[in-house]
């Protein structure tokens, strides 16, 4: 099912004849008693599906936290030097799943006094990019049936991605050398004042969160104590009070804890950590799964409702000047708490067509700053000013990155283009987004932090050799990339690996399915020569046979 205009491809980045209001009018508000019957109905669906897919969210990223505590508050407790708080941070977040949560173990870190105000800047920086995982999870779901809508899906994930980096490149170097943030951050908190109170509750918590609980809830206290030095057996076996009711009070929970008056479904008393990694890794799969099946079913909604419009008339209505979309992803993660919930929910849209990259991506910034004043709001009811300091030190990163990629038109081009290229490698070869995530959130992090482990541990040599070697290896990579045709080469050979999963051996055994179509061709090819030259003796049989019969006239008129 496809609505639009059929020519509509990523590669095009021109705008349409832009629709007029009396168009999207006749398109939008003509219908029918039934079809506008049928309008609420699918509106009404589209609510529930966002419903459970957020709860999916939430299933799949409380199942992080619950699986990755223990990792994550040991990672936390390593912080080395800037690049490699950077890096752990990016692993902790794509672990954890929730840079939410990376944001609040920094500010707790920071109040009492495990790390410095600039180390949890440096953490904030990873955690923006780490978040970043779950729009491209997310994605995943649409890698079928569709190749161009996973390739315009795949894009809208990973401008989040690239924003994030890009400006993670440019600002690191620039705070180390300047100390810009702590500066700006320092001056802005001196002489203020917070105090411990109740936080802001928002929709998720009120509405989502309680049927997650139910079956599951993350302790961040037990991941605070691991990144503070404590070791993750400390915690076990769970224990609980007998006679009492299992609740917060009366239970020593694990990495799986309770809530005030309750205990979830999946928490055992005498649990070990095993047990629960066991019950988070359950609901990881089971958030994956829901995450799937209401993004299709929202999806499927979508087209169904958009069916037959004209993509003019849908560019209409959904294109809003730029900064009134990070105005409105700003309010939307304000709402939601969660800059990837934003991104996430965005992506699928820009998969069937609906929203443009070119929109997406000031929605895309304006999440990123939208989450920061959560984080913001949150500081203010904790004692001390550390907190603040980190929160808006998280603020003026995201605006300082705004400044620098959206204003001017020739960067802000940077961002999309890369993204769209990245679009156009999970087109060729589906495989690249899994490549993708595991490389830019595994891989790259843990080389470049046993990179940096080695000039700290004053193996300066054996750091710059590595150094040199990846420069070595990323500059002839290039050449060979632009200069020797390399690039014809690589889209070759993606081409072979996207047709490799079509070969399948031939019944006989003899031979690939590829050898018996080619035989099978081969085959036709003959018959149709074959039936040729019967059509040809046909018609010389029948000349022959009209030129007798033409003599046999002459012959009777004599």
């Amino acid at each position: 099912m496809k609505f639009g205009d059929e020519d509509f491809s990523l590669s095009i980045v021109d705008d349409y004849d832009e629709a007029e209001w009396g168009e999207v009018y006749k398109a939008c508000c003509s219908h029918s008693l039934q079809e506008i019957g049928l309008i609420f109905l699918g509106i009404l669906g589209l609510f529930v599906c966002l419903y459970f897919w957020i709860f999916a969210m939430d299933l799949l990223g409380t199942g992080s936290k619950v699986i990755s505590g223990c990792r994550g508050g040991e990672l936390f407790g390593s912080h080395v030097n800037p690049l490699s708080m950077v890096m752990i941070a990016v692993l902790c977040t794509a672990l954890l799943q929730s840079s939410s949560t990376t944001t609040s173990l920094v500010v707790a870190l920071v109040s009492d006094g495990a790390i410095s105000v600039e180390d949890g800047i440096y953490l904030i920086m990873g955690a923006n990019i780490g978040t970043t995982i779950t729009n491209d999870i997310v994605a995943l779901a649409q890698a079928y049936p569709n190749n161009e809508e996973f390739e315009r899906a795949f894009a809208a994930a990973t401008l989040h991605d690239l924003f994030n980096i890009l400006t993670v490149l440019v600002l690191l170097p620039f705070e180390v050398w300047t100390g810009y943030l702590r500066v700006v951050t320092q001056l802005i908190v001196d002489g203020a004042e917070t105090k411990a109170g109740d936080g802001w509750e928002g929709p998720v918590d009120k509405w989502v969160k309680p049927l997650t609980q139910t079956l599951i809830i993350a302790s961040k206290k037990a991941t605070l104590k691991v990144a503070e030095g404590e070791s993750c057996h400390d915690f076990y076996p769970t224990t609980c009070m007998e006679g009492m009711p299992q609740s917060k009070e009366t239970c020593e929970t694990g990495f799986v804890a309770c809530a005030d008056d309750f205990c979830p479904a999946w928490f055992r008393t005498n649990a070990t950590l095993q047990d629960d990694m066991v019950a988070g890794g359950v609901t990881v799969v089971m958030g994956l799964l829901f995450v799937w099946i209401t993004t299709v079913a929202m999806m499927a909604i979508a087209q169904w409702m958009l069916k037959g419009l004209s993509t003019r008339v849908v560019y209409k209505v959904v294109n809003v000047n730029g900064y009134l979309g990070i105005a409105l992803g700003t309010g939307l993660t304000m709402l939601l708490q969660s800059s990837s919930l934003t991104t996430s929910l965005l992506t699928p849209w820009v998969g069937i067509g609906v929203i443009r990259l070119e929109q997406m991506y000031p929605l895309t910034l304006g999440a990123n700053i939208g989450t920061t004043l959560s984080a913001i709001f949150s500081a203010l009811v904790v004692a001390g000013l550390e907190p603040l300091q980190v929160a808006l030190a998280h603020l003026f990163f995201n605006i300082t990155g705004v400044l620098i990629w959206y204003p001017i038109p020739h960067l802000r081009r940077v961002p999309i283009y890369l993204a769209r290229q990245v679009g156009k490698m999970v087109l060729v070869w589906r495989f690249f987004a899994v490549i993708w995530i595991v490389g830019v959130f595994f891989v790259v992090p843990l080389i470049l932090i046993g990179i940096s482990d080695l000039f700290h541990d004053g193996q300066t040599a054996g750091g710059a050799l590595c150094v040199t070697a990846i420069c070595v290896i990323v500059l002839g990579s290039t050449y060979w990339l632009r200069y020797m045709g390399g690039s014809i080469k690589v889209a070759i050979f993606f081409d072979n690996c996207s047709q490799w999963g079509h070969r399948e051996v031939s019944p006989a055994g003899g031979g690939t399915m590829d050898d018996a179509e080619e035989e099978d061709d081969d085959e036709e090819e003959e018959g149709a020569a074959a039936a040729e030259d019967n059509v040809n003796e046909d018609v010389v049989e029948n000349r022959d046979n009209l030129e007798a019969s033409k003599r046999f006239e002459k012959e009777m008129d004599c």
